[in-house]
């Protein structure tokens, strides 16, 4: 699949370009975490290579906001 010339993403709030991104992230160290925030459906259909989907469910969910788990554990591999 190619990049999308036209098309725009978020960065830390700001809009850049698909390839400006695809450049980002080839030169981005391996220890860069790039987070997919869409949903589960969208993020399986089509990703950024690397990213990781912070998927939970509504008890994962209430489970954070208690403190009664880790955020890190939504990132484990």
């Amino acid at each position: 699949m190619g990049v999308d010339r036209g098309m725009t993403v978020s960065l830390l709030g700001m809009e850049i370009s698909a390839a400006s991104l695809a450049a980002i992230v080839r030169n981005a160290d391996t220890t860069t975490l790039i987070v997919d925030c869409r949903c589960l459906a969208e993020f399986k259909q089509s990703h950024i290579c690397r990213a990781t989907n912070p998927f939970y469910s509504k008890l994962l969910q209430r489970r954070l906001l208690e403190d009664k788990v880790c955020i890190l554990f939504l990132f484990k591999d």
